[in-house]
């Protein structure tokens, strides 16, 4: 007998399969720049390294990543490029020589910040502030004094971290005349914020890098004993519930390699379910090798994701949490871009063969 369901049955079994496809195929966006000679590309490509864009090439380019929106410097001229339109647009032209734009927001990836930057511009002589809105692309001149200060990368005495859902934040402040930064958790009790653990007298912390889990249960820093002038910074976790700190790894990097972080080279990253994290491993502070580590927290276990001779850097997670993009010199003498599935697998290239890899970022749209 002719099964009257079974044609219906084939068809919502393809179809099934076709979406299980086309959702497994989606792809992350890479955005990087690589340099060749004087000349500076920036591009846009899937990270298994498809549908390449060339979005700029030339002299003296600086690229910036704001939330969205991919922006450009060259020749006094800021661009913004328009994914979906495959074309750049001009939103200012600059008297100062030099410009640097950054969010304005505490939280790069929120949503209910306002959609603006500020851009710091510099002459030998002076330094301005524009705030750009991105809604209608107007850049207007502010002279707060306010802003200036906190976009100074001098003289900061308290830097404080808010966790996701705002219950708690991290306090980094200077302690005292002696060259030693003092980290502090203040968590809310009818409204108002209270004291409820402190750093160890005898350490302290890198000030920029405290950074809060997605659940705002976990606290991951770097810190080293104060009187050690010469030593290494370790990873510790400061986990909310029970008020205890533990170590991550020991002697990730040393003192030295402290003009490194401006680069983000050991940026701890967290997964988006709060379950993992990646970091850059500097062992025995040789600068000349460098590994990418992955920690499970709920395991308490470490896994070394690289295992080439070199270096590896600025380990960052995908959008989509499947992969890792990292720098490595492995395969050349100058960095060049790579991507990895989450357990060290799957290694692509994606950086082109001439030039080296002078920066990179995932890129979401919103």
């Amino acid at each position: 007998m002719k099964n009257k369901f079974l044609p219906g049955l084939i068809i919502l079994l393809i179809l099934t399969m076709s979406t299980l496809v086309f959702a497994g195929s989606e792809k992350d966006n890479v955005l990087f720049s690589q340099v060749s000679g004087d000349q500076k590309t920036v591009f846009l490509m899937k990270d298994d390294g498809g549908e390449e864009r060339t979005l700029v090439t030339g002299k003296d380019i600086k690229v910036f990543l704001i939330r969205k929106h991919i922006l450009y410097y060259t020749n006094h001229q800021l661009f913004e490029y328009l994914p979906a339109e495959q074309k750049a647009k001009l939103l200012n032209r600059f008297h100062e020589e030099n410009i640097t734009v950054q969010s304005l927001a505490d939280n790069a990836d929120s949503t209910a910040a306002p959609d603006q930057a500020v851009i710091v511009a510099e002459t030998p002589y002076e330094q301005n502030f524009y705030i750009l809105e991105f809604s209608d692309d107007s850049i207007r001149s502010v002279s707060n004094p306010s802003l200036a200060s906190s976009l100074s990368t001098t003289g900061t005495s308290s830097i404080k971290v808010l966790n996701a859902d705002g219950s708690a934040v991290a306090v980094v402040h200077q302690a005292g005349v002696k060259l030693r930064f003092e980290l502090l958790i203040q968590e809310k009790a009818n409204d108002k914020l209270k004291t409820s653990w402190t750093l160890p007298q005898n350490m302290t912390v890198i000030p920029e890098l405290p950074i809060w889990s997605p659940d705002s249960k976990l606290l991951v820093f770097y810190a080293r004993e104060s009187d050690q002038l010469t030593g290494f910074y370790s990873l510790y976790l400061y986990n909310r519930t029970n008020h205890k700190m533990s170590l991550v790894q020991e002697q990730v990097f040393p003192v030295m390699s402290l003009n490194s972080l401006s680069m983000g080279s050991f940026r701890p990253e967290w997964s988006q379910d709060g379950k993992e994290i990646i970091f850059q491993y500097q062992p025995y502070g040789l600068p000349t090798e460098s590994l990418i580590f992955k920690y499970e927290v709920g395991r308490d276990r470490l896994i070394s994701l690289t295992g080439s001779r070199g270096h590896n850097l600025y380990p960052a997670w995908s959008p989509s949490g499947k992969n890792i993009l990292f720098l490595s010199n492995r395969d050349s003498v100058q960095d060049e871009l790579y991507v990895m599935d989450d357990k060290g697998e799957h290694l692509k290239r994606l950086s082109p063969q001439q030039g080296y890899t002078e920066w990179a970022s995932w890129y979401k749209t919103e």
